[in-house]
């Protein structure tokens, strides 16, 4: 409190640390018949294995005059109680919640007809698709159909490259949806105790929490909302190269395989090794920050992170020349951007490209050499209205994200 508020009188100081007070008692009210909740099922399970002992030991002082079971009955129980563990095994294993993703660079006699052909898979399996580039597809399909629709594109040319990538988000969704249930409950019990009271500073307060939580429950519901819709729909990008290139460059002529193999479509880095911790906007779901980092928007705006050797080692701004020198002849903008994330300017350099299609997407990365490894981040943007709707903000992040050893 400060020291205009202290100057205020008794009564006034009173009634407004009274008010917090009750608040926060609903609140932890309201977890404490949670977790009264889940201690009273862990009672009731310890209550029935004690009567299940106390039968036991009763069945044994009569066991002499109890029916035994026969050979053929112990056989039958024996086999279901090894089948009890499997079937429960194989229903935790089909409740995961995971994000499917694949890759294909195919080499094809038709460009266009073979856009049309993964589009008209995607939509007969009734998935839709996402986006449609030059000389690449992105498509969504159902998840169940998932490996059979990318063997079928695969057929569609010759296999330069492909890859699945799956994603366990298991533990993130349920502490969501634990994060969403507990802020429902705390403003249900605010919005009982709004009812009770009649003190005006007292009311506001409890408007302003409300509010808060509100706020909280609709982010919540949106990560929720993006989360669920990944799962659901598994996502298939496609690049596909004329066989009769007319590209004058090939990306086999760049001597940095790191550099050679990055997508802005598709994740080619799929390793952090260093400690990087990014506080995104909440429009954005978090599918991994651990060994690797991905997290893509509503609108599609995807966002990874990763490592690679720093060989030949060189510095920052090195491995962003690189970066800009390599790639500018598969984009027809590229512009260097520097990103300072402490007070010595120390920070990570990057470059933004602009494709060649003529409704473009922007693909920005960055990078920062940490000893024996190069930090690089990605932003994926399908086109320039949401770069500049959202470039800014992430920039932002990215200059005051964790960075570690």
């Amino acid at each position: 409190m400060n020291g205009k508020e202290r100057s205020q009188s008794n009564g006034r100081r009173v009634a407004l640390t009274g008010a917090p007070v009750r608040i926060a008692t609903v609140l932890l009210l309201g977890f404490a018949i949670l977790a009264s909740c889940s201690w009273s099922s862990r009672e009731e399970s310890a209550g029935s294995f004690e009567l299940g002992a106390e039968g036991y030991a009763g069945g044994l002082m009569e066991k002499s005059a109890a029916p035994q079971p026969s050979r053929s009955d112990v056989s039958d129980m024996t086999a279901v109680s090894e089948q009890a563990p499997a079937a429960a095994a194989s229903a935790a294993e089909a409740d995961r919640k995971r994000v499917m993703s694949g890759y294909a660079r195919l080499v094809v006699d038709d460009v266009e007809g073979s856009k049309r052909e993964v589009e008209l898979l995607a939509v007969d399996s009734g998935g839709y698709v996402e986006a449609v580039w030059e000389t690449a597809v992105v498509i969504r399909v159902p998840a169940d159909d998932f490996p059979r629709l990318f063997d079928s594109i695969l057929e569609l040319g010759t296999v330069q490259a492909s890859s699945i990538e799956t994603l366990d988000v298991t533990e993130y969704y349920r502490d969501l949806d634990g994060r969403l249930e507990l802020a429902e409950t705390a403003r249900e019990r605010l919005y009982v105790l709004l009812e009770k009271t009649e003190d005006v500073e007292e009311r506001l307060l409890i408007l302003r929490e409300i509010r808060r939580l509100t706020e909280e429950i609709e982010r919540i519901r949106g990560t929720l909302s993006i989360l669920e819709g990944r799962i659901r729909y598994s996502r298939i990008q496609v690049d596909l190269v004329p066989r009769l290139s007319v590209e004058t460059v090939s990306r086999s002529d760049i001597p940095f395989l790191w550099v050679a193999d990055l997508n802005p479509l598709y994740a080619s880095i799929d390793r952090l090794r260093v400690g990087f911790d990014l506080d995104l906007a909440e429009d954005f779901a978090v599918f991994a920050r651990d060994r690797t980092y991905r997290a893509e928007s509503a609108e599609g705006v995807r966002i990874r992170a990763g490592t690679v050797r720093n060989i030949p080692k060189g510095d920052t701004d090195f491995w962003r020349q690189a970066l800009s020198f390599h790639l500018s002849p598969f984009y027809v903008e590229v512009r260097e951007i520097g990103i300072p994330m402490d007070e010595s300017g120390d920070g990570m350099k990057a470059v933004l490209f602009r494709s060649k299609d003529a409704e473009p997407f922007l693909y920005f990365v960055a990078v920062k050499a940490i000893g024996r490894w190069i930090l690089v981040f990605e932003a994926f943007y399908p086109n320039a209205e949401l770069h500049r709707v959202m470039g800014s903000e992430i920039e932002r992040a990215l200059s005051s994200a964790e960075v570690g050893r």
